[in-house]
């Protein structure tokens, strides 16, 4: 591998770590008061809208061509898992936990796709699998098990807000793990910038019929002044970090790249320390637990 090609690719992994990164705090900031649902319905237009410009002046109207039938049967299922719920599960998690609880659990999403393929694809069960998986089981635990974030005046922070936070978070690395198999598949059979904007106006789509069929279940009547101005800078990171990262992977050894995407954790800790402190309650159970997890993704993912 060229060493300059494989440099850019380093740096486009690190725009998406940095990309993912900032998205976490945007959301946290334009969850405050704002309905879930039309806020995130929102940001995910705005999303789309991004994306448009950006498949304008890069894509020709070929790259949107699949040669299977499965491939358009795929992108609606992937679409509405992918972008409509997990962003609900993941946006509502940062909501309730905050992202320093949020990030190290949904950050193991590539560990969980490794043993995914382990178990179902026939892949080898090797010791550093075996250990990365024991660390990240630890490193979840104390996650878990650390003080949670300061009490939300707005939601309230009852053990049970607590609890369904976390089943957010579990539900999102699920969710990314299971639909990351799909885009793998649809991806095979088309452009993969074009897929991922095809997922995002498709999942756009489906995330406004739930906004508009679900409003009378919502608390907050309208999305805050304040939010407008997080919201578009989340969009901006949303659409910034996937094609960082898939241009890192064109690039560079996916070990490699997700490596550097996977101490998202950490790099958020610190950051949640220097700017949330009064709300991230950042404990040295965490940072150990986050340190744990990360340590465990990258020792599965180094195996591949």
């Amino acid at each position: 591998m060229n060493l300059s090609t494989h440099v850019v690719g380093l740096l486009f992994a690190a725009s998406a770590l940095l990309s993912w990164t900032s998205l976490s705090f945007f959301v946290r900031l334009a969850m405050k008061n704002a309905p879930l649902l039309r806020t995130t319905a929102c940001m995910s237009t705005m999303n789309g809208v991004f994306v448009a410009v950006l498949v304008f002046f890069t894509l020709p109207a070929s790259a949107f061509q699949a040669g299977l039938t499965r491939t358009w049967i795929l992108l609606p299922i992937t679409a509405f898992f992918m972008i409509t719920i997990s962003r609900l599960t993941y946006y509502y998690a940062i909501r309730r936990i905050g992202p320093s609880r949020t990030i190290p659990i949904a950050a193991s999403t590539p560990a969980v796709t490794a043993l995914l393929a382990t178990i179902f694809l026939g892949e080898p069960f090797t010791f550093l699998i075996i250990l990365g998986l024991l660390c990240l089981i630890l490193g979840l635990n104390m996650v878990v098990r650390s003080a949670p974030a300061q009490p939300n005046l707005e939601l309230g922070h009852t053990r049970k807000d607590v609890v369904k936070g976390y089943i957010s978070a579990g539900l999102t690395t699920l969710n990314w793990s299971v639909s990351g198999v799909m885009v793998r598949t649809i991806t095979l059979d088309m452009n993969a910038l074009a897929a991922s904007a095809l997922l995002i106006w498709i999942g756009l789509g489906f995330a406004w019929v739930l906004a508009v069929g679900f409003a009378h279940r919502e608390t907050a009547v309208n999305i805050p002044r304040a939010s407008w101005k997080w919201m578009l800078m989340a969009a901006v990171c949303q659409t910034i970090a996937v094609p960082s990262f898939s241009n890192a992977m064109a690039r560079t050894y996916a070990v490699g790249v997700t490596s550097i995407t996977s101490v998202q954790p950490l790099l958020v800790i610190m950051m949640s320390h220097l700017f949330l402190r009064e709300s991230e309650n950042i404990t040295g159970k965490l940072v150990l637990g986050a340190v744990m997890t990360v340590v465990g993704t990258i020792l599965i993912l180094v195996r591949l």
